[in-house]
């Protein structure tokens, strides 16, 4: 097992904003994403740092 911590994602999708928490077991970071192709480019890059830590992605649409 690595030493890394696991990270989970939870998204929020809504129609012009992508908002997204990243949790650790020591930190949790938030931050927003455009909801457009290169907002959606800059958050995969962002996830990417974390490579193979990624343990969940959860994704809730707003909205009814």
């Amino acid at each position: 097992m690595s030493d890394q911590p696991r990270v989970f994602v939870g998204i929020d999708v809504a129609k012009a904003r992508l908002d997204v928490c990243l949790l650790t077991d020591q930190q949790r970071e938030s931050f927003a994403a455009d909801n457009t192709p290169g907002g959606i480019a800059q958050l995969v890059e962002r996830l990417r740092k974390h490579d193979d830590a990624v343990a969940l992605v959860v994704i809730e649409s707003t909205g009814r």
